[in-house]
């Protein structure tokens, strides 16, 4: 079963969740949501935090992801950092998005 998800969280409590959840689910639909309000320096901070210092590799894969479309110089040197993740999932991320978004 399929289905779309929206939400009408404001950014404050998608970054919250991004942070704090502790449901990894959670945290990757943050992401995910963040990625499309990524005109906002929080959105940039947020996203490069959970990159560097998530659990679960999951997560840290889909803020890279989420890092991506927005092609900013700190989007760009957060997926540098992602490069050197101990998890090779994380690291082949960042360096795919990483070389698209040169």
């Amino acid at each position: 079963l399929l289905r779309r998800v929206k939400t009408d969280k404001p950014r404050k409590e998608l970054v919250f969740d991004l942070r704090r959840s502790q449901d990894a689910g959670a945290r990757i639909q943050a992401a995910r949501w963040l990625a499309r309000q990524q005109d906002h320096p929080e959105t940039i901070a947020a996203l490069a935090e959970a990159l560097t210092v998530d659990p679960f590799h999951g997560v840290r894969s889909e803020a890279a992801a989420a890092l991506e479309p927005i092609r900013s110089d700190g989007a760009l040197s957060a997926l540098e950092v992602g490069l050197t993740d101990e998890h090779p999932k994380v690291r082949r991320a960042a360096a795919r998005i990483g070389v698209a978004a040169e």
